[in-house]
């Protein structure tokens, strides 16, 4: 039931974790709603394509401890931000020239990578934490 939770809550409180500083530090809320969207748009599908099979998978291998967590999920964070930087530069739009541009793909994939890796430790925390700990006794 737990890991049913960590699934279903993991990818919003991470990307709203992410957002927060992002909108103090803005001055504005408005970025906490563009997270929430964020999370429901590119988070959840993400978790379902690859999180569910991932889990399975390194359950299997007995892999379910938190560096291996937060590794699959910095990259599988970085799924959507490489494809639209990849669509951007094989169109070939004449903005790529623009450096604006080109930073803002960076720190997109730079978000994706941490909005991954916070997302899977919560995913960690709810799901596997308390059976990891009464394993380790």
């Amino acid at each position: 039931m737990r890991i049913l939770a960590a699934f279903m809550l993991a990818p919003l409180i991470g990307a709203l974790a992410v957002g927060a500083p992002v909108a103090l530090i803005s001055g504005s809320l408005q970025f906490m709603g563009t997270f929430f969207v964020l999370a429901l748009l590119y988070g959840y599908p993400i978790v379902f394509i690859l999180g569910v099979p991932a889990y399975f998978t390194l359950r299997s291998l007995n892999m379910l401890q938190l560096r291996h967590c937060i590794i699959f999920g910095s990259s599988a964070g970085l799924v959507v931000p490489l494809i639209i930087t990849g669509v951007s530069l094989v169109g070939g739009t004449p903005e790529l020239q623009n450096r604006e541009l080109l930073l803002s793909l960076i720190s997109m994939n730079a978000l994706g990578l941490v909005i991954g890796a916070v997302s899977a430790w919560f995913f960690w925390a709810i799901g596997l934490r308390k059976s990891q700990l009464a394993e380790a006794r």
